[in-house]
């Protein structure tokens, strides 16, 4: 996942999601090799977007912490009572 755009990883999911996807819904039903391996295929990918997402929220959440933090110790820094 590049810093520059966390959605990549999703976006390479997806492209590999659909087909297999495509393929298993075709299926025949007698459980061939090409039918296993497009389940196993849309079984990863869909692990791989889970960790995707999974990096992107964690990645928000300790933006969104450290944020809160800078703007708590601003408003501590400059509050009424502290000598200024």
């Amino acid at each position: 996942m590049s810093p520059a755009d966390p959605l990549a990883g999703l976006r390479d999911g997806l492209d590999a999601l659909g087909p297999a996807l495509d393929a298993w819904n075709t299926r025949t039903g007698h459980g061939s090799a090409a039918e296993r391996r497009a389940a196993s295929t849309a079984v990863g990918a869909i692990d791989a977007m889970l960790r995707t997402l999974y990096s992107i929220r964690g990645r928000l959440v300790r933006e969104v912490s450290t944020a809160d933090a800078a703007v708590l110790e601003d408003r501590t820094r400059h509050s009424p009572g502290d000598g200024q």
